[in-house]
């Protein structure tokens, strides 16, 4: 009678075991089933294109002197048809060149950042331009003749970037890697 119970009661354990696993092996199938969505939904990313090019009024110094200064306005055109966000970075090509002169001031609708680019203050519609980042550059009066001369020539240059203009501001920090 003994063995009967034990037998009897092996068996339950083994139905209450068989059931619950049906049960989890069920839930689980089940939950799947929730978690799943059997609508489509399309995303479409169309890739936009801007070119851009620098144009700039230049006239360089005829008889560059200490205190005197001369025209140089760069401008960023956007050739494309997608507006943009514009940036420039503006480089001397010599530390001594850059040391002879007074430092650059930026044009009203462009401003310095602290990662070394002045950036436009507007998005840049399709076939239009920019403002001139500056419109001159002068030499200081407190260098010699002599310093100017060894300085010069030196180039200064301008490098521009653009993104589309649905991606805003927040472009910037990814292609800068932040």
């Amino acid at each position: 009678m003994k063995d009967n119970r034990c037998l009897r009661l092996s068996l339950i354990r083994m139905a209450v075991c068989l059931l619950l696993a049906g049960l989890w092996a069920g839930g689980i199938r089940g939950s799947g089933a929730y978690l799943t969505d059997a609508k489509e939904k399309e995303n479409i990313l169309l890739p936009t294109c801007t070119r851009i090019h620098i144009d700039e009024n230049f006239e360089p110094p005829l008889d560059p002197s200490p205190g005197s200064w001369f025209v140089k306005e760069p401008r960023i055109v956007n050739d494309s048809d997608t507006a943009c966000h514009v940036r420039a970075r503006i480089c001397f090509s010599t530390l001594e060149g850059e040391n002879c002169c007074v430092p650059l001031e930026l044009n009203d609708d462009w401003t310095w950042a602290d990662d070394g680019y002045c950036y436009y203050d507007r998005p840049l519609e399709g076939g239009e331009s920019t403002s001139p980042v500056f419109s001159r550059v002068a030499f200081r009066e407190d260098i010699s003749a002599e310093e100017l001369g060894a300085a010069l020539p030196f180039e200064i240059c301008v490098y521009a970037e653009a993104a589309a203009s649905s991606q805003g501001e927040t472009v910037w920090p990814r292609m800068d890697g932040r």
